[in-house]
């Protein structure tokens, strides 16, 4: 359970920011893939990552994890739609 929380958080900020995965991975040095493995559960950064990640975002690493998902599972649908948009 935890790990899909930080999986929608990191999806949901990254949305917030109005940025794309690639936007993203481009101005991290990651792959469009890694992260969009990461959104989905599939795979989880490093702290050193996670950490970068936080700095890219404008978000310190605490209220990162500060995070109680209050979507539905339609919701989650639409989030998930959306994340593989391009602008």
């Amino acid at each position: 359970m935890a790990n899909q929380i930080f999986s929608r958080r990191l999806r949901q900020l990254r949305i917030e920011k109005g940025v794309n995965t690639m936007e993203m991975s481009l101005a991290l040095g990651m792959t469009k893939s890694y992260i969009y493995n990461i959104e989905h559960g599939y795979a989880y950064p490093s702290m050193t990552q996670f950490f970068s990640i936080c700095e890219y975002l404008d978000i310190p690493p605490y209220d990162f994890m500060l995070f109680e998902p209050k979507t539905t599972s339609k919701q989650e649908e639409l989030l998930d739609l959306i994340s593989g948009w391009s602008n």
